[in-house]
This record gives structure tokens, sequence and C-alpha cells, in this order.
């Protein structure tokens, strides 16, 4: 991710006015998703993102009590983003 790239995605960030959703198995995008419960709770929050130019983007997470537990006990250590490009062509 470049500088532009970063840029952007924290104006949308901050442009949604809401904080994002940390789910279990990319359950909040549903269909094949889905929990069987149909539930898709969260584990913790995005509350901010931040651009450190040279090493990334930075999400600022409040972690739900649950899953602050999950993390801790090393069932969950990395992050799998879901993010929408919109693809154009040069003329």
């Amino acid at each position: 991710m470049d500088e532009e790239s970063a840029r952007l995605a924290i104006a949308a960030f901050e442009a949604h006015g809401t904080d994002l959703p940390i789910d279990y198995e990319h359950q909040t995008l549903g269909g094949r998703y889905s929990s069987p419960s149909g539930q898709a709770p969260a584990a913790g929050w995005i509350r901010g993102v931040e651009m450190e130019p040279g090493v990334g983007l930075f999400a600022i997470v409040a972690w739900t009590e649950t899953g602050a537990e999950r993390v801790a006990a090393g069932e969950y250590r990395y992050l799998s983003p879901v993010a929408v490009v919109r693809r154009s062509t040069a003329s």
C-alpha cells in the first residue's frame, strides 16, 4: 500500500463516520460466511486508522472482552481485512 492509497483509506474511514467491526471468519459478509446462528458478533471495533510512512496502515482497535481473550489465548492472531476495490482503466 503506497501513501496515496493509505490517505484514501483513512479518508474513507473518516467519511464513514462510525467504528467498523472486526468480526470472526468474515461473518458480517453474510451468505456463505454466515454463522449457523445468523449472528455476527464483533471481536472488536476499529476506532481509527493511521499511516506510518514506509511501514504501513494501522488500525486503532477497541477489543471486546471476548475478542481480547481469544487473541490473548492465541485463537486468533492475524486480521484478514475485506477491501472493496474500484477498478478503472486509464484511457
